[in-house]
């Protein structure tokens, strides 16, 4: 499948619901912390954890070089900075928290993700060096949240601290003073613009400060005790700084470069969030302050020792910490200024009228910047960061233009990989449901798209928006029609933001919906189906909104052999099971619930195994261990399989799940820090670093048994083939064990090309003189596997030898009985011989090491006569592993 770069935007009529991030984002916060607040250290232990399971090779259930980005490519999601390079105006970055860092080197026409190799693809901020315009500087983690557990910020996508590059973003490595808890959350980078080694950050943790280009940190504001910022920025002449930061102090000031801050006066202590900027003149600052949702404008005349509210009117609308942006002329108007929230508003008199621009520009607004070329007369192009992508707005017009060509950071949260119909639709933050038919992506319904329910009929397919808004499409998704206007709670409290749907495959008009209680339509074909609750709620109704309640309605699984079995789950952990569930009025048996065996945390799926009502898989979220679980005797008993020790999955919320149509051990999960699979039922776990990377992975779906497809939160929708594939290996390490290395070196066994590695025997004597079973002459070889599973170890072995009346044997070491098996025996030659050993079948993972993939061999030189032997040496050309898995 493949994708152009242009899509085409057509709605149904009447489809129209508003994008609420904010409430989405309290949805997947709260889902993973279901009221308890995450710890502080939650990400940097998943991610240490994570590197622990991340081997040179790739998973072994996916082929590496098959995942393909599907887009979409044109209906970006969320950014939340754009850096355009100060000497080159072609060259722009621009990042997302939760797709990476992206750039382009003509000016936005295209894009291309850098720096896909971060663990933590959450980034908020950018800044470059005031030196070298090569080194760039990139701050993890989103914390613009409120937060309804305080000072958590749990709603964000957390960190991993600052990450550099010194290749204008080809490669990025972390700073490895930034990866404990104070920069979990970096919300704002300065540098300093005389002085390239001085960094002033704005943390969740306060005002940090680094004289050493970032090698050491101080904190310097507050000097104790816990205060989140927001926003830091240098003057000019980098002597002074301002900086936002929570609390009764809004704006703090240094008159130091950094070294100490001091309250300023005139900033509203209900501040949510202030930006700040100075204007080419250093005296002139001006602070987009935000209170109660309304953005105002404050400006200091004194360096910003004082402010003076500005603007008049009501405003200008925003969502509290989450959006605002703030642009000053500092090339040659200091009284001209833009602001951004909900809308884009322009101000040619330092802020006292704002009037709003460019009304084709989407809503939520997060940063305004412009080019070095800009001049105020001739050039006054602006770039702006938004929930859906970069744009271009010329202040001298009255329009904006899409810069997204390429920028794929979609934040997808589910959808539909329908086979029948060779379509993929994905529900995604601020588009709602968008349509892919092989050559372009449409959107068919606004507002936040959430999970699907696929179908077998050719075309027809159930898509949903937030707050249980179902839609069906009967021609592979050119229209879609609203289908649930009977469930009554929908568009309430009484249901997740985004909440899960399940068809009945035996019989595809059956759909079943969750909210607080189980709605069931039979009838889902229908122009007007009608619903019914086959499940009535666990409490009377009233605010049960995440994450307020645990009785919400997160997972739904009919059991494909027998659809009077189904399984359901809640927000707190809650599962219960129906035999009976097509019947008017299904009886539910409560399998477990709190203080029960699994974990008390949301359930974000289950999986019924396809012939066997009685096995199902869950997966919780959580960052906690234990978040997948079996039961293979319909729920009488679960067991973890979450893998143990060095192999297990890590702590972190498991929120997509899925498993091979083949095989029920092949197991997948989507976590916020990637993709994760296990090849023995949940015994142990891999990751891998191909495809989209650590990004946040909300849904995985099957398109065909051997396609899956990932939904990612930052970096749209994949696909990956699990047909498998082959890696070859040159040994790693040779070790002599019996005899004398006379010649060559490791590196001679890569290939053949006749430079030899040469091993003579000690012994001259008969085969009595050295035991048979070890030769006159050993010599062992390390590899490395992809993995600890593979289908078949293929050993490619060339070598000859001095004298005959010699016999080669050629070993490999078995992990599981701790003993070398013989693969191949024959009499050594003269002349080079090539011998191919092969080990295949359900046993030749017993040849790769568990723990760390490791592979041994060992060719042995036996003596053939009794009597006094020639000198025997040994001359191997070539050693080549190939592991098929």
């Amino acid at each position: 499948m493949a994708f152009m770069a242009m899509a085409v935007w057509t709605l149904a009529a009447g489809q129209g619901f508003s994008s609420d991030p904010l409430a989405l984002q309290a949805f997947r916060g709260a889902a993973r912390s279901v009221g308890r607040p995450v710890t502080s250290d939650a990400m940097d232990r998943a991610l240490e954890q994570r590197a622990r399971l991340t081997s040179p090779f790739e998973s072994p259930l996916l082929d590496p070089g098959s995942w393909t980005s599907m887009g979409p490519n044109n209906f970006p999601g969320r950014i939340r900075t754009v850096l355009v390079d100060r000497t080159n105006a072609s060259r722009i970055w621009a990042a997302s928290p939760g797709g990476g860092i992206w750039r382009s080197l003509d000016g936005g026409v295209t894009w291309a993700p850098v720096g896909d190799s971060l663990p933590a693809m959450a980034v908020s901020c950018l800044a470059q060096s005031s030196g070298d315009p090569n080194l760039l500087f990139a701050g993890t983690g989103e914390g613009f949240f409120q937060s309804t557990t305080g000072a958590q910020n749990t709603s964000g996508i957390r960190g991993a601290g600052i990450y550099m590059s010194s290749n204008g973003g080809d490669t990025w490595s972390g700073l490895p003073s930034t990866s404990g808890l104070p920069f979990q959350f970096v919300n704002e980078i300065a540098v300093s613009p005389t002085n390239p080694n001085l960094i002033l950050a704005a943390t969740w943790y306060g005002v940090w400060r680094s004289a050493n280009g970032g090698g050491s940190w101080a904190k310097v504001y507050p000097v104790s005790g816990f205060q989140p910022a927001y926003d830091v920025k240098f003057s000019n002449n980098g002597s002074e700084a301002l900086a936002n930061v929570s609390g009764a102090t809004r704006v703090v000031r240094s008159t130091d470069a950094g070294q100490s801050f001091t309250a300023v006066a005139g900033i509203p202590g209900s501040a949510d969030r202030v930006e700040l900027q100075y204007s080419q003149n250093s005296n002139i600052v001006y602070a987009a302050v935000s209170v109660s949702n309304s953005i105002r404008i404050y400006r200091s005349n004194n360096a910003g020792a004082l402010f003076n509210l500005q603007s008049s009117g009501n405003g200008v609308p925003n969502k509290g910490r989450y959006n605002l942006a703030l642009w000053v002329n500092r090339v040659n108007n200091a009284n001209e200024i833009a602001v951004g929230g909900d809308v884009f508003a322009y101000s040619n008199d330092g802020g006292v009228t704002l009037t709003t621009r460019y009304s084709d520009l989407p809503e939520n607004i997060f940063s305004i910047v412009n080019a070095p070329t800009f001049n105020g007369g001739s050039n006054r192009d602006l770039f702006v960061g938004t929930e859906a992508g970069v744009f271009r707005a010329d202040l001298a017009a009255t329009t904006s233009a899409p810069l997204n060509n390429g920028l794929v950071t979609t934040m997808a949260m589910g959808g539909v990989a329908h086979r029948a119909g060779n379509r993929i639709s994905c529900g995604a933050l601020s588009h709602g449901i968008l349509n892919f038919d092989s050559t372009s992506w449409q959107v068919r319904a606004t507002g936040d798209g959430g999970y699907g329910a696929n179908t077998s009929t050719p075309g027809r397919y159930f898509n949903s928006t937030q707050l249980l808004n179902v839609y069906r499409t009967d021609n592979n998704g050119s229209t879609f029609s609203h289908v649930s206007t009977g469930i009554g709670e929908r568009d309430t409290s009484n249901t997740n933001y985004l909440a899960p749907l399940a068809i009945d495959h035996s019989n595809q008009n059956r759909l079943l919906a969750g909210g607080r209680s189980l709605w069931r339509t039979n009838n889902a074909n229908a122009t007007v189906p009608t619903w019914s609750v086959i499940k009535a709620s666990l409490a009377p109704p009233g605010n049960f909104t995440l994450p307020e309640s645990a009785l919400n309605i997160s997972a739904i699984a009919i059991a494909p052999s027998n659809p009077d079995v189904v399984y359901i789950a809640y927000n707190g952990g809650r599962i219960e099971k129906s035999t009976n569930a097509t019947s008017v009025n299904p009886t539910w048996t409560v399998l477990d619930d709190s203080g029960g065996t699994l974990p008390d945390r949301f359930v974000s799926k289950i999986i019924v195994h396809p012939t066997n009502p009685s096995i199902a898989t869950l997966s919780f979220m959580g960052y906690e261990a234990g978040n997948i679980w079996r039961t293979t005797n319909g729920g009488s008993t679960f067991t973890n399989i979450s893998g143990s020790g060095s192999k297990a999955l890590p702590a972190v919320p498991v929120s997509a799940l899925a498993i091979d149509p083949s095989d029920s051990n092949r197991i997948f999960v989507g976590t916020d820090i990637g993709l994760f699979s296990s090849h023995d039922g949940g015994a142990s776990w891999s990751t891998l670093t191909q495809g989209p990377g650590a990004v946040p992975i909300e849904t995985l779906e099957w398109f065909d048994p051997d396609t899956l497809v990932a939904y990612t939160y930052g970096r749209g929708v994949w696909t990956a083939k699990t047909t498998g594939g082959k890696a070859d290996d040159a040994p790693r390490n040779v070790n002599p064990t019996v005899g004398v290395h006379i010649g060559g070196d490791l590196e001679s066994l890569a290939v053949s090309d006749d430079d030899r590695y040469s091993v003579a025997a000690v012994s001259m004597g008969g085969p009595g003189e050295v035991p048979a079973a070890t030769g006159v002459i050993a010599v062992e070889f390390t590899g490395q596997a992809p993995n600890s599973v593979c289908q078949m170890i293929e050993v490619t072995f060339e070598a000859s030898v001095q004298s005959l009346g010699l016999t080669q044997r050629i070993e490999a070491w078995n992990y599981t009985t701790q003993s070398w098996t013989l693969l191949d025996s024959r009499a050594a030659t003269l002349a080079d011989s090539v011998v191919l050993a092969v080990v295949s079948g359900p046993t030749a993972s017993q040849y790769i090491n568990g723990e760390n993939f490791e592979t041994r061999l060992r060719v042995v030189y036996v003596t053939n006569n009794s009597g006094p032997q020639l000198k025997a040496v040994a001359k191997i050309d070539r050693v080549q592993w190939s592991v098929t898995y």
